[in-house]
């Protein structure tokens, strides 16, 4: 019925569905796709650069992505969503970080020292070993994690 071209769909329009409006929807769906498979790329080259990284980051729905010891250190980021996320042993050292959603990611072993994190959400997020020391947490929400197995803390 239709073929994948890039980013775009094309649909073979018949008489009987010519005024669907759901193709519309499933091309800008498509779209939204491949945007976010490619700022998800950007993420993988953008190691190791933080000013890049942080332009990649912002906005960005990475849910159930794994990015374990990956360096996302001294990276400035609004509203990125780790949600479900293993990020296992990563590097948020002297980051400043925003309105991200880190709920139900695997945070074990990750580095937040010196990190600035404002209206940040980590409910139930697993916090075992993760160092926060010299953080700043302002309006931050850790409903549900295991905050107390901190390695270190504030």
């Amino acid at each position: 019925m239709g073929e994948f071209l890039g980013a775009y769909v094309v649909v073979r329009k018949k008489s009987s569905i010519e005024h669907n409006s759901n193709y519309g929807f499933y091309l800008q769906k498509t779209e939204k796709l491949f945007e976010q498979n490619r700022r998800m790329q950007r993420v993988e080259e953008s190691k190791g650069d933080s000013k890049a990284l942080s332009k990649v980051l912002n906005s960005l729905n990475l849910s159930d992505s794994e990015y374990v010891e990956f360096s996302f250190k001294s990276i400035t980021s609004t509203g990125v969503v780790f949600l479900f996320c293993d990020l296992r042993g990563s590097d948020f050292s002297n980051s400043m970080l925003s309105n991200c959603d880190f709920t139900f990611a695997n945070l074990q072993g990750c580095d937040f020292r010196d990190t600035i994190l404002t209206n940040c959400i980590f409910r139930h997020s697993n916090l075992k070993e993760a160092d926060f020391t010299g953080a700043k947490m302002l309006f931050c929400d850790f409903t549900g994690s295991n905050f107390h197995l901190l390695k270190k803390s504030l």
